[in-house]
């Protein structure tokens, strides 16, 4: 990844972009990929034309992280002026943020944290509760958190009339553990907003 400063374009500097995921890379990624930079939202995506899942990874260059996103089986990319675009067979599909269903399909979005060792990985600690503050309307939601021994999994049961964020309180049955991780995932065509997450732990 090379890029320039505006105000000094023969500054060229060189980022290596791709260590973050390159553990989730198959062999030979990158002999098969279809690239496409979005110079509008300053995007950079990349596609496995053998992959039959559709995985499609794009890069962000103002937040500097990756999106992954599956199901798109695109043979090529390009920019419309409604956005960007892909063809996939003898149809071309156009991205619209503005949506909140995928053709007509509610869209499961889904969030993993990396593994939490509290500052300290040699304390065994026990959680206590987990909380969340979202807005999930009448989606479909679960919570889970995740250890080295056990994981738990909660379904959240949101309200279609909830104006304000709401508060979700749980107790963490994960037993003593060193290492936590959370996962989310919301299934649903209403826009869901995630706010605050937090677990209270104890030694």
């Amino acid at each position: 990844w090379l890029k320039a400063s505006a105000s000094h374009p023969e500054n060229i500097s060189c980022e290596k972009i791709s260590e973050p995921i390159s553990a989730l890379l198959p062999s030979g990624f990158a002999r098969r990929t279809t690239v496409f930079w979005d110079a509008a939202r300053e995007e950079l995506w990349v596609r496995d034309r053998l992959d039959d899942s559709g995985t499609v990874w794009v890069y962000s260059l103002s937040r500097e992280e990756w999106l992954r996103f599956d199901g798109i089986g695109a043979d090529l990319f390009s920019t419309t002026g409604y956005g960007v675009c892909f063809f996939g067979g003898s149809t071309v599909y156009v991205f619209d943020d503005t949506l909140a269903a995928d053709d007509g399909n509610a869209i499961t979005a889904y969030y993993r944290s990396g593994y939490f060792d509290f500052g300290s990985p040699e304390l065994v600690r026990r959680s206590l509760r987990l909380s969340l503050v979202a807005s999930i309307g009448a989606n479909e939601a679960t919570l889970c958190a995740e250890t080295e021994n056990r994981t738990l999994t909660r379904n959240l049961i949101g309200h279609t009339d909830a104006v304000a964020p709401e508060y979700f309180d749980f107790r963490a049955l994960t037993g003593r553990h060193r290492f936590l991780r959370f996962s989310i995932s919301v299934t649903g065509v209403a826009k869901t907003s995630l706010y605050r997450l937090s677990i209270y732990s104890n030694f």
